[in-house]
């Protein structure tokens, strides 16, 4: 692991953690004495497998941006091939590979997530349930009238947090390494801390001294004030540390506990672990920094503090695991193996929908672009547009639809009510295409065979009843979000995801618009004819 930010002249706890993103990636940075003798090889047919990951791994290696590199690349059924290059810690003649532990601080946060959804699965939890029904000091929470300003001038919550707002770091919590001021002194004091870097005595080092016990942290969590109204904004928290209180009431269980026993035995995650056993230090790679040019250890293996027990097991960032483990857990988020259906079936989706031309969120974007906005901005831009329900929303909409009409035998009736009542039918009609759209017909065929193959095709014949009643009663277009729609749900893939995972397979398309825009840029102005009423007189605003 590398930290590639920090915040002169003194090390910033806050930049360390944000830059603690490299789930695979050892150490240390461009000044690092590394050369090629401290490769680990591998193997030829991996290499050849994948020849641009292996490229780009020699270049941060090689070019001694890190001590070490490993990736876990998998297809379909195909057990993943493990490419890794570099020591467990500079100068060690230790190769690092798929075994090789890594602090995986923030990937906590998803096995944290998953044992959530277990226990709403299972009825025990609900998604919107109030946490003040589980913990009750949660129940009347204010929050700062300005966000990181004083934490005496507050103001009731307007809404109670959810499970789901602690999910997805809406609940207005927030997170020592974001938070400045007043708040961040608070959390200080009372032990909120977003996990732990090093016990070494490192100067500058921010250590807060993290509460002992999961259930202490999350008392004195609820005597904080909130950042923000629940629900209302995005802001990154320790909203995950306190969903790990949550499960330990729920199941019963100590945290740590629950996530041994409803995932890591089930999926086989021999490797993972909150505290790493004396007898694993061998696989342990060294945490290291840079400050002024010189590398810094923050947490050498043989000294690591994920050999203490920690305050408590950080739901948020408190998890030692290996490229190995991890893949399995990515592995059992499917609940199988997928098939080759499947896996042909989004392959096909996602690259369809790359690119189409000049479509509304594409040239939203490019308009973005054309006033040198940066890419951020113009793909926000494409983001905002694609939101749509006549656009990147109309598959969902489709989708919901034809489980509405629900059988064939009722398509023809509900088709001849809606045409009727003049309503639009989504899915059909086309802004471009008058006669079908291309990409519907190769979709229509790959959801057939996924619905074939789960021997059940209810849902998809009556999408195709559908379509037939549609083209009888009037020249309508299919388009792709009819049978993408279809597609998506036969992968069993919820509504609510159908548009980002669009907009996951636009924003290639997006990217090398807006790339193009760049290099030939002229401001994207369309005229505008004024076709109003001519000559109006003014009426002063009194005799309005």
């Amino acid at each position: 692991m590398a930290y590639r930010e920090f915040d002169a002249p003194e090390i910033s706890r806050r930049s360390l953690l944000r830059g603690g993103a490299w789930l695979t990636a050892g150490a240390a940075l461009a000044a690092a004495p590394l050369g090629r003798s401290a490769f680990a090889q591998a193997l030829p047919q991996a290499s050849q497998a994948w020849p641009h990951v292996q490229a780009m791994i020699d270049k941060y290696v090689g070019g001694r941006k890190l001590a070490n590199m490993v990736a876990a690349l998998g297809w379909g059924e195909a057990e993943p091939t493990y490419l890794a290059r570099g020591d467990l810690a500079l100068g060690s003649g230790k190769r690092a590979d798929a075994d090789s532990l890594y602090r995986i601080y923030s990937m906590t946060k998803p096995i944290t997530g998953m044992a959530a959804m277990i226990l709403i699965d299972e009825g025990k939890l609900g998604l919107d349930q109030p946490i003040a029904e589980i913990l009750p000091a949660f129940s009347n929470m204010m929050v700062q009238k300005t966000y990181d300003g004083s934490v005496t001038d507050l103001e009731p919550a307007e809404r109670p947090i959810t499970v789901r707002q602690l999910l997805t770091h809406t609940a207005g919590l927030g997170y020592g390494i974001v938070q400045k001021g007043p708040i961040r002194e608070m959390y200080a004091k009372y032990g909120i801390s977003p996990g732990q870097v090093s016990r070494l005595p490192i100067p500058g080092l921010g250590r807060d001294e993290a509460i002992a016990g999961l259930d202490k942290f999350a008392s004195n969590l609820a005597r904080m004030p909130l950042v923000l109204q629940p629900g209302t904004k995005w802001s990154y928290s320790v909203g995950l540390d306190l969903m790990g209180r949550v499960i330990e009431v729920v199941s019963g269980m100590p945290f740590d506990e629950y996530l041994r026993t409803a995932i890591f035995e089930p999926t086989g995650m021999d490797s993972t672990w909150f505290r790493v056993p004396k007898s694993e230090v061998g696989r342990l790679t060294t945490n290291y920094g840079v400050l002024g040019g010189n590398l810094l250890p923050l947490d050498p293996a043989a000294a690591s503090v994920y050999l203490d027990k920690p305050a408590f097991p950080f739901g948020g960032a408190g998890l030692v695991s290996s490229a190995r483990d991890y893949d399995r857990f990515l592995r059992m988020l499917l609940g199988s193996e997928p098939t080759e259906t499947q896996t042909k079936a989004l392959d096909l989706y996602l690259i369809l929908l790359a690119d189409h031309g000049f479509n509304a969120s594409t040239f939203s974007g490019r308009v973005t672009a054309g006033t040198l906005a940066n890419l951020h901005s113009a793909i926000t831009s494409a983001v905002g547009t694609l939101s749509g329900p006549l656009h990147g929303g109309a598959n969902e909409r489709a989708m919901e639809m034809i489980i509405k009409v629900g059988s064939s035998d009722r398509a023809a009736a509900w088709v001849a009510e809606k045409i009727a009542a003049k309503q639009r039918i989504m899915g059909f009609g086309h802004r471009v295409y008058k006669v079908d759209d291309p990409r519907a017909p190769h979709l229509k065929a790959s959801s057939r065979a996924l619905w074939e193959e789960r021997d059940d095709t209810v849902l998809f014949d009556t999408s195709v009843s559908i379509e037939k009643e549609v083209k009888a009663a009037k020249p309508l277009v299919t388009n792709v979000d009819f049978y993408s729609a279809t597609l998506l749900y036969g992968l069993n893939i919820p509504t609510d995801l159908f548009t980002p995972l669009f907009a996951m397979s636009r924003v290639a398309g997006w990217t090398a618009h807006v790339l193009e825009q760049y290099g030939n840029n002229r401001l994207i102005r369309p005229r505008a004819r004024y076709v109003g009423k001519a000559d109006r007189t003014y009426v002063p605003l009194e005799q309005r």
